[in-house]
């Protein structure tokens, strides 16, 4: 399972195990979202 966190109550640090971390989902376009989501290819 993929993770995206957003740092609105916890700092970074604490979120490290996310795929990926943001500061506010304003600036994560849907081909980041497309990117973390897809299914790995063999």
């Amino acid at each position: 399972m993929k993770c995206l966190a957003v740092t609105n109550s916890h700092p970074v640090v604490k979120l490290k195990e996310a795929d990926m971390v943001v500061d506010t989902l304003e600036i994560v376009g849907v081909d980041e979202l497309e990117r973390l989501f897809r299914p790995p290819t063999n």
